[in-house]
């Protein structure tokens, strides 16, 4: 049932661009729907414009480029980034020492049975905290990452998914796309409910009802077209690492940007960010290709738990900042203020700063802020794949 949603046929498809271009003198390729997407109204002018040979596949959504987070974005990058986001609101991060198989099925029996679900949760209490935007803040508000985060963003990301697997030649490519995100927000849902005893309503309402809506959404083509042209939308991932010697995967969060024209200003765009960190500013061009971003907003911090029989949640903030260096909306480097619960300022450098092509690596440098390991520095040194090693250097002890 949920794939049938999630590939909705009847609601139309992933929509590939017109074939690339290239030219005699060059393995360059570009599209007009790339130049759009990437560069907004001044290179809506100059579509044709050959691409450097480092763009290659051109979708809507998805680019197969070897720098920045574009070269890090796979199936694997997006199940881990999206399953294992919760790690940055809690302190235990030891990947392989968790409880996932006791959590899974009480998610499963929630899935399985949403009438049951429904009815112990309360169906007036699910409706308002869930499913409408009709209750807020302390008194709860579920409803909101639901529509920001399910509806919106994982829908497109989605559609981003189904072009890597059709640009790979991978068949079926958004049944294989579904089953990639239902993955990774199954993982995130249990890791989100460790220790509940009753039934998950909230993950059962994330995925049978938001995500397979999210999918039916953004596989219409008018969909895609409001968000790959003028606005543009993509991912911009952590670089995960395992961290030694306590196996801690680290760096791990997921995150969307938004980014729009300023009207009658080429060189500026306005941009906001959604899931790791919730932040808004401005983006400015330099040169032709390159952006640099200044935003400021909130973090969270915390998803503290209002009614422990019913497992009612809510979220916390505190204000952070971050600043953005990307190239055609492919994320080059970052640096926030903060990004989680133990979690200080960090810094992700992507591919295409440090060398060149395959040889070039990805890291990323965090202060830890307390918890299992104190006050220090955590860092780690990533490929092109998305993945790498890492450690911690603590500060010593002092009697």
């Amino acid at each position: 049932m949920l794939l049938a949603l999630g590939v909705g046929g009847c609601a139309g498809q992933v929509h590939p661009s017109p074939a690339p271009t290239t030219t005699p003198d060059t393995a360059a390729t570009t599209t007009p729907a790339e130049s759009l997407a990437v560069s907004g109204p001044r290179d809506a002018r100059s579509a044709g414009v050959t691409r450097p040979a480092t763009t290659k596949s051109v979708g809507r959504f998805y680019v197969e480029r070897d720098y920045g987070s574009d070269a890090q974005f796979n199936p694997l990058t997006v199940i881990v980034n999206e399953g294992w986001d919760m790690f940055r609101l809690v302190d235990q991060r030891e990947v392989f020492n968790q409880d996932y198989r006791q959590t899974w099925h009480r998610l499963w029996k929630s899935l399985i049975s949403p009438a049951a679900t429904v009815k112990s949760y309360g169906g007036w209490r699910w409706l308002r905290n869930e499913v409408f935007p009709l209750t807020f803040g302390g008194k709860g508000g579920q409803w909101e990452p639901n529509y920001h985060l399910h509806l919106f963003a994982a829908g497109m990301t989605y559609a981003r998914t189904a072009e890597w697997f059709d640009a790979h030649d991978v068949p079926h490519p958004r049944i294989a796309s579904a089953i990639t995100l239902f993955t990774g927000h199954a993982i995130n849902e249990v890791l989100e409910n460790f220790g509940h005893p009753g039934y998950d309503e909230d993950g059962m309402t994330d995925l049978l009802i938001f995500d397979p809506a999210g999918m039916l959404l953004w596989n219409t083509d008018w969909m895609q077209r409001k968000f790959s042209g003028r606005v543009e939308m993509t991912d911009w991932y952590g670089q995960p690492t395992l961290s030694q010697p306590d196996n801690r995967l680290e760096n791990t969060f997921s995150m969307f940007m938004l980014r729009a024209p300023l009207p009658h200003a080429d060189n500026w765009k306005v941009i906001t960010t959604g899931g790791n960190a919730f932040l808004f500013g401005v983006s400015r061009r330099l040169g032709n290709e390159h952006w640099l971003s200044l935003t400021a907003g909130a973090i969270p911090t915390g998803v503290p738990v209002l009614d422990d029989a019913t497992n009612t949640r809510t979220v916390t903030l505190r204000p952070n900042g971050g600043i953005f260096f990307d190239r055609n909306g492919s994320l080059l480097a970052s640096f926030i203020g903060r990004t989680g619960i133990t979690n200080g300022a960090t810094l992700n450098v992507y591919p295409g700063i440090i060398g060149s092509g395959r040889w070039s690596p990805g890291f990323y440098v965090q202060s830890a802020l307390g918890g299992v390991d104190g006050r220090g520095l955590r860092f780690g040194i990533t490929s092109s794949l998305g993945f790498g090693l890492g450690a911690v250097a603590r500060r010593p002890m002092h009697p």
